[in-house]
């Protein structure tokens, strides 16, 4: 029997190839549409997501397919949780150079963690860097 509930976690494990970015952004996004009422908030979460999992598979696992990225999405209440983890050397976060820096400011890449970390509402890298967790609350009306 089904009761039609929604599912409270969305979970994918994809090799490390853009080739799956489409499908984890989509998938992403059809889940949290199913619990948040907000598109921009959606949208978001869904960026977030998506610099995430591209670190991973870029500066993690060096586009090595052999080696997988995770990512998990749980709804409770109004908070959305996201983890993603890559199978990488890690790294530490404080070595990363801050894109607004002028010296920076023309580089082709950089900003993804900029971008997470303006998003969500907290960032936490664990596992050596291989793992960030991003928390997202939304807003009361």
């Amino acid at each position: 029997m089904t009761t039609g509930a929604k599912p409270e976690r969305f979970s994918i494990r994809v090799p490390s190839s853009l080739a799956y970015l489409d499908q984890i952004v989509d998938d992403s996004q059809a889940f949290l549409i199913d619990h948040i009422p907000d598109d921009d908030f959606v949208y978001r979460v869904v960026l977030s997501v998506t610099e995430a999992v591209t670190n991973a598979m870029k500066h993690g696992n060096r586009f090595d397919e052999s080696r997988y990225v995770t990512l998990d999405i749980s709804v409770n209440g109004r908070e959305v949780r996201v983890s993603v983890e890559d199978e990488g050397e890690g790294f530490v976060r404080k070595e990363i150079r801050n894109p607004l820096d002028e010296e920076n400011l023309i580089r082709p890449s950089g900003r993804g963690i900029f971008l997470m970390e303006s998003m969500a509402d907290e960032v936490a890298y664990e596992n050596d860097g291989r793992r960030v967790r991003l928390g997202f609350r939304y807003p009361d009306s």
